[in-house]
Parts: structure tokens; sequence; C-alpha cells
């Protein structure tokens, strides 16, 4: 049951948003990178960042695709087939999705840590429990997992 699980949680991530990158591109007959990069913001990446907190993939290789869907977008626009990935986002002004990921799971993890959402933070993190060192009293450790059932609890 986990397994079909884990193979459901990683084949949503990669069907279909694939295929509708392609789609933009061959919608739009307009040249303007400005508005492909538009309709890439409007149309496919919410689909790649919905609920992200949930879903968001911790296997290397899930993380790869995902990326691999606006590295391939980007790639196809006029003018940025022989720039590194890097070089891309830095000229289109787009942060990588793996960083639009870890935004709202530090702003979740902020959440977590001040009370703010109904959890026990205890289930997620362990607060450090030495007092002399320097900084603040939210230093956060999270314990690890022996089984493979503990780390993914929430399906």
């Amino acid at each position: 049951m986990l397994l079909i699980k884990l193979i459901i949680v990683s084949a949503y991530c990669f069907s279909d948003v694939f295929h509708g990158n392609i789609n933009i591109l061959r919608c739009f007959v307009s040249g303007n990178i400005s508005l492909l990069v538009r309709a890439f913001l409007v149309y496919v990446r919410p689909v790649l960042e919905y609920n992200s907190v949930v879903w968001s993939p911790h296997l290397i290789q899930d993380i790869i695709r995902i990326e691999k869907i606006q590295t391939h977008f980007t790639k196809r626009l006029r003018g940025f087939r022989n720039l590194s990935y890097a070089d891309q986002l830095t000229k289109l002004d787009l942060p990588s999705l793996e960083l639009r990921r870890l935004q709202p799971d530090l702003i979740y993890c902020y959440k977590l840590v001040f009370g703010l959402v109904k959890l026990n933070t205890g289930d997620f993190f362990e607060f450090s429990s030495v007092s002399n060192t320097r900084g603040h009293a939210y230093k956060l450790y999270k314990p690890r997992c022996s089984k493979v059932q503990s780390i993914f609890l929430f399906l």
C-alpha cells in the first residue's frame, strides 16, 4: 500500500505537466519571451507548486525531474538554448523550482514552531537542549527515522 502511494505521488509530479509545458510553447504564436514566461508562470508553475508543503519531493531523482520541466521550457525560448540553466534563470529573473518550494516549507515550519498551526511541534522537530550557545532558543533538530514508514507518515 505504501509503495502504491509513493508511485502515485511521484507519477503526479510528472504526468501531464510536462506535456502542458510543451503545449504552452505551441499555443502561443508570439516569440515574445516575456509573454511566454508569463504563460509558464500562470499555467504550469502553479501545478508544480500546488500544496508543495505536503508533497514536496525529497528524492533527488524527483527534484531533478520537476526542475527539468522548467529547464526544458527555458531552453526552448529564443536565444536561451546555449546558456546554462543558472544563466537562463538569472536572465529571466526566475528562481529555481526547488527554491520556490523551500519558501512555503520555511513559512510552515515557522507556523509550527510558534503554534500558529494546530499540530504538535514535537512530532516534527526537537528543540536544542543546549542553552549556552549563541543565537536564539529556536534551534531545531529533526529526529532520525529508522523506518521507511516514518518518513512517509503523512501518506
